[in-house]
């Protein structure tokens, strides 16, 4: 059975410091003064504006929450907080640590059982641990002597993240490139290079990368999401010279 919205909060508002958003089901705002925005509302938001998210355990069932993951990684600042409960008794919360670890880019700084089957998950965005994290894996891949079919796809695949992570657009451009020449069909190592070649301000190369992936995957929801900025930010710059993100507001 479901728990009331009151059980939630009660764990939830102590992380309310600064500007942020609540995220409950069905668009209920049951914490007074914090704004609850649609997901449409949500992508209109700037990068990097948020102190903290709230959420209840209801975006763990929703299809298409790797596209509400990388909303909420864009925008998150550095040092923000994500604070959710989910359902201990339906997922392993450790799953869902790691998924919101690599997804968002969070260090977890809380782990608690609620009880009545929840648990807390509180996380603060660090992009600088989030690099760390990726080199330590690009260093383990290096080092591994009996490679698998398609190791280098995923070596530059790793390193264009890192690269993304740094702000480095051209950079890893080059290495998603070099990921798709070894393996054409890696859809993720496409919207890397999509995301790679927004962060350059090159929208149009941007829009073909996305447009690709969902020619064969209609429902990729983190392409349409991307093809839809990358639409609107064209529009809306028509006849202007599009400045080049800088470091802090990298698209990752």
């Amino acid at each position: 059975m479901a728990q009331p919205e009151s059980f939630f909060v009660e764990f939830l508002r102590f992380h309310a410091l600064g500007e942020g958003i609540q995220r409950f089901r069905d668009g209920a705002a049951p914490l007074p003064d914090v704004p609850a925005p649609s997901d449409s509302e949500l992508a209109e938001r700037e990068e990097g504006s948020l102190d903290f998210i709230l959420a209840d355990p209801s975006w763990t069932h929703e299809k298409g929450n790797a596209r509400l993951l990388s909303e909420w990684r864009r925008l998150l600042k550095p040092g923000g907080v994500l604070a959710t409960v989910v359902p201990s008794r339906e997922i392993d919360p450790g799953m869902i640590g790691r998924l919101l670890v690599r997804e968002v880019g969070l260090v977890l700084e809380e782990e608690m059982d609620c009880g009545a089957g929840y648990f807390l998950l509180v996380g603060r965005r660090d992009p600088i641990q989030a690099i760390r994290r990726n080199v330590a894996s690009l260093g383990a891949e290096l080092g591994r002597r009996l490679r698998p079919e398609g190791w280098k796809a995923e070596l530059y695949f790793g390193l264009g993240t890192l690269q993304l992570e740094a702000g480095e657009g051209e950079a890893a451009a080059h290495s998603f490139e070099a990921a798709l020449v070894d393996e054409p069909g890696n859809k993720e190592a496409r919207i890397g290079l999509g995301l790679a070649r927004t962060l350059q301000g090159r929208l149009a190369e941007a829009e073909a990368c996305f447009d690709a992936i969902l020619a064969v995957d209609p429902e990729n929801e983190l392409a349409k999401t991307w093809k839809a900025r990358c639409a609107r930010t064209r529009r809306e710059t028509k006849g202007v010279e599009v400045p080049r993100p800088t470091r802090e507001g990298a698209p990752v």
